[in-house]
């Protein structure tokens, strides 16, 4: 394996913003028994060598058998501790939250993405009934499950079931509200299995979003600017946004509904659980300073999206990176509501869920990298 080689995959699919945002994904590498994975916070689109952590195989096979507390946050703690001392010497960059899920995929290369076409099925009602009937016993589908160690646990467990019927291991996992692993034993094969999937998944929809939109300028732009910047500081990030297919959902707040939850752990950390929203009638500059009061009294942090009656959507925050990649995600959020349209309408992940990424240390670590 070349150094050229260990960096192709990741760029090649972590620069498609169709397959990866941000700094989502990852990507892993296993050869004599050393895993090449993804350092938590980089990004797949422009990763270089020192991008990914080398961690020792034997040492994280022993994480399986290992005795963790039943306390979440002390068990996310003490995976994190030994995940850490599974890295090769001289590592000093953080792992991937999923290189234990990596680890036991017996492919040399494991490709994990968020593609919006992908996440249109893992984030709707029908989802899983397609996936079953369409990739047969070629896909296991994962029902919504905390990340880490959970996940990792739990998918491994459902791949024991799956093997000990008598099927091979999966080309695919697919994670309900979260994306799909697959991988191969060379990039040929990595290909393949993603333009399968997701030639099947295009021949699927019939619904697909409108994309297309209208920039705002003059003085509405400067009023919401100013406004944003009065309440979020200075520095703040302002992205305005303003895309067609979304022009009926902001009537109201009902009919908005298709972009007022979480879909996936990505639009959590880049975009926020929710959006704010700023109804039409009265002074709209100062129902955004009171609206995000309010939401920041509620959620102990600003809202990153604001959705503004009859007008458009203000992506926003602590900088224009910040700004930037919540607009990203937002559009995102826009692709994958409407394909799950094709699939029995969206489903968002259960409360419970949204919860504990607002909560978890590795995902504000992992945003803290990425802006």
């Amino acid at each position: 394996m070349s150094v050229q080689e260990l960096i192709d995959v990741p760029r090649r699919y972590g620069g498609n913003p169709d397959y990866v945002l941000a700094g989502g994904g990852n990507t892993s590498l296993k050869e004599g028994g050393v895993m090449y994975v993804k350092a938590s916070g980089s990004s797949m689109g422009d990763i270089e060598e020192k991008g990914f952590v080398r961690m020792d195989q034997k040492s994280l096979d022993a994480l399986w058998t290992a005795d963790y507390p039943d306390n979440e946050d002390e068990r996310e703690e003490q995976v994190l501790e030994d995940l850490m001392k599974a890295r090769l010497s001289g590592e000093t960059a953080r792992p991937s939250v999923e290189t234990l899920l990596h680890s036991f995929i017996p492919f040399t290369f494991v490709v994990h993405t968020h593609p919006a076409l992908v996440n249109g099925l893992t984030c709707s009602i029908g989802g899983r009934a397609w996936a079953e009937k369409a990739l047969g016993k070629k896909a296991l589908w994962i029902p919504v499950v905390n990340p880490g160690y959970i996940l990792a646990k739990y998918v491994k467990d459902r791949v024991d079931e799956h093997l000990a019927r008598g099927n091979e291991f999966p080309d695919y996992i697919i994670l309900q509200n979260h994306g799909v692993f697959t991988g191969g034993n060379t990039i040929a094969e990595v290909d393949q299995r993603y333009q399968l999937l997701m030639g099947k998944l295009e021949e699927a929809i019939r619904i697909t979003p409108d994309m297309a939109e209208e920039p705002l300028s003059g003085a509405d732009a400067d009023v919401l600017k100013a406004a944003v910047k009065d309440v979020y500081g200075a520095d703040a990030g302002f992205e305005y946004i303003s895309i067609k297919q979304c022009g009926p959902w902001l009537e109201s707040r009902e009919a908005a509904a298709p972009v007022f939850s979480a879909l996936t752990p990505d639009h959590i950390v880049y975009m926020g659980h929710e959006p704010l929203w700023i109804p039409a009638d009265g002074d709209q500059a100062a129902a955004l300073k009171a609206g995000v009061a309010s939401y920041e009294a509620e959620h102990g942090k600003k809202p990153k999206t604001l959705l503004i009656q009859n007008r458009g959507i203000v992506s926003c925050g602590d900088s224009e990176k910040v700004a930037h990649l919540s607009g990203l995600l937002f559009r995102d959020a826009v692709k994958v509501s409407v394909f799950a349209e094709n699939f029995d309408g969206v489903q968002f992940m259960p409360e419970d869920k949204i919860a504990f990424i607002n909560n978890w240390e590795v995902e504000k670590y992992r945003a803290k990298q990425s802006s």
